[in-house]
């Protein structure tokens, strides 16, 4: 009883609870109206999850903007680079979901190194995929570099946004992939994407607002560390 409510203190510490619950909410309520337009006789393709010019993908974009300025702020404040390389990834995100970037180029990759179908796949899926782990590949190295020359408190939110930014991943790549080849996996692909999302913002907003903010603990508690139950919160994490 007491480690879950140690966990749940952690939690409601790593994030800020108000503004995770206010996106939560509209995450599923555009869940509730893409399900209720997918039955309606008068079906409206804004109200489609995957749409990209539709409602929730708006509120996507909106929320990775959110993320990206207050990354770029994290790193105004404390003049480390990770936090600056961190704000990218996210810009990157960003721009990619606006505007396609990945399946763009995935198009040029795919009738310049003639890739054929395969495993079930399109060629531009796999085409997709190379831009993906090209550019996944780049931040990778970018973030590592940051990660060895910055202070512990940042390796700790680091770690974190590993976390995160994998199940966003997990969602955005694995699950699409998946739903390539069965079909119906979309909701899952789509929500789960919100849902990170609304997460992670969360988790930065949070991270902005304390000056002394102790991060890690996201990172911990996935790892299941019985050290990391049985440690009592930082005083500054005390309400």
């Amino acid at each position: 009883m007491r480690e879950n409510e140690t966990v749940l203190r952690h939690l409601s510490q790593a994030v800020n609870p108000v503004l995770l619950v206010l996106l939560l909410g509209a995450d599923f309520a555009f869940l509730l109206l893409h399900i209720f337009n997918k039955f309606s006789s008068m079906p409206n393709v804004l109200f489609n999850l995957s749409n990209d010019d539709g409602y929730s993908e708006m509120f996507q974009y909106i929320k990775e903007y959110w993320i990206a300025i207050v990354l770029f702020a994290m790193y105004w404040r404390t003049r480390e680079g990770i936090y600056g390389a961190w704000a990218l990834l996210f810009t990157y995100a960003l721009c990619d979901d606006a505007l396609g970037f990945h399946e763009q180029v995935g198009r040029v990759v795919v009738s310049h190194w003639n890739y054929a179908p395969a495993l079930g796949l399109r060629a531009q899926d796999f085409g997709e995929l190379t831009v993906s782990v090209a550019v996944g590949s780049a931040f990778l190295i970018l973030i590592t570099y940051f990660y060895l020359r910055c202070s512990n408190n940042a390796k700790n939110v680091s770690e974190d946004l590993v976390l995160l930014f994998g199940l966003l991943v997990f969602f955005g790549v694995f699950v699409d992939a998946v739903n390539s080849l069965v079909d119906g996996l979309t909701m899952v692909e789509e929500s789960g994407e919100m849902v990170t999302i609304s997460l992670i913002t969360s988790y930065v907003v949070r991270l902005l607002e304390r000056q002394e903010h102790v991060a890690g603990s996201l990172w911990q508690l996935a790892k299941g560390s019985p050290r990391f139950f049985k440690k009592p919160l930082p005083s500054s994490w005390h309400i």
